[in-house]
């Protein structure tokens, strides 16, 4: 079966250490992770689409689903045999809210085998308007001609069908001949549809840049940690599917997003400002220092506390040096 109009729900985490995963040949339903994860997951393929699912179909969903670790490895022929976490060749339908931190291999079948393998860290292709939207991948991919962060081949025509990619990163590790930051097209291909195939994407590294797009941004491994960047991938606050994690952007379910605090500092008449980025819950005190906080509604007890928009908070005291808090 293709679990055509059925839902797959992973009520917990899974952890496949040990256990060798055989991938659906095909996949034209839901998989719901609700926030959980497959954990150690193996597979070792040869002469067909791998991951966790070789294919899907136009009317696949695949949500809210972390691959932490394992290794998946594909020995191919031609590059219609592809590599990804999620899907091997994925013909159509959407994948959103899912990362993977999982080791991809992709390898000749045989001496004479083509070296023309797709691998990428979500998808080995993306074709027949597939969407791949709010997903990162921090494992390592290693092809032999070309290997990309989220798909190693976006199929797209002039016009209509293309496949995309939106609010995705990948600062995951690639290696091959030929290393694309997010995705590989042919652009003589896409023509008019350019516009269509990448939507407000990052990557860390350096890696190839596609040439017909400025949606596919490089930035430096140290913004994965300043809050910036997961507040750009929601869109500069308009939605709150990231989160700031201790080291880079995670993905929520229901836990609120990142935005944006522009802080003035007052201190005896002299007034500084500051531009962070906060999740939402998070709490604000002035440590080393006696000040009084002013924000609309978010301060009580002096104590500040990020709510779901982008705001502003005044930080008032008397020290006459503002740098000593």
């Amino acid at each position: 079966t293709d679990f055509s109009g059925k839902t797959i729900y992973l009520a917990c985490d899974i952890d496949m250490a040990d256990k060798e995963y055989t991938p659906f040949t095909s996949f034209a339903g839901t998989f719901d992770g609700q926030g959980h994860a497959l954990k150690n997951l193996t597979i070792n393929a040869s002469l067909t689409n791998a991951g966790l699912f070789g294919s899907t179909t136009t009317t696949a969903h695949i949500k809210d689903l972390g691959i932490v670790g394992g290794t998946i490895t594909l020995s191919a022929d031609t590059d219609a045999q592809r590599l990804g976490s999620f899907v091997g060749q994925m013909n159509g339908g959407l994948i959103e809210r899912c990362y993977s931190t999982a080791k991809l291999v992709a390898k000749k079948y045989s001496s004479t085998s083509s070296s023309d393998i797709s691998v990428g860290g979500i998808v080995g292709a993306n074709v027949t308007n597939g969407v791949i939207k709010d997903c990162f991948f921090g494992g390592t991919a290693t092809g032999i001609a070309h290997a990309s962060g989220i798909s190693d081949w976006g199929q797209g025509q002039k016009s209509g069908k293309v496949g995309k990619l939106i609010n995705c990163l990948n600062f995951g590790k690639l290696s091959a001949t030929t290393c694309y930051g997010l995705a590989r097209y042919s652009s003589s291909i896409l023509e008019e549809n350019k516009a269509n195939a990448i939507t407000n994407c990052f990557y860390v590294g350096s890696y190839t840049d596609l040439d017909f797009t400025d949606q596919d941004k490089k930035v430096s491994a140290y913004r994965l940690g300043s809050g910036n960047l997961t507040y750009m991938l929601n869109e500069n606050g308009a939605t709150n599917v990231w989160r700031q994690g201790e080291l880079c952007p995670e993905l929520t379910v229901n836990q609120g997003g990142t935005y944006k605090l522009t802080i003035s500092y007052v201190a005896a008449g002299v007034t500084t400002s500051e531009t962070v980025y906060m999740n939402a819950g998070d709490t604000y005190t002035p440590k080393g220092v006696t000040a009084t906080l002013t924000s609309a509604g978010n301060v009580e007890n002096n104590v500040f506390t990020m709510p779901a928009a982008n705001t502003s908070l005044t930080v008032t005291t008397s020290t006459p040096n503002i740098l000593d808090y």
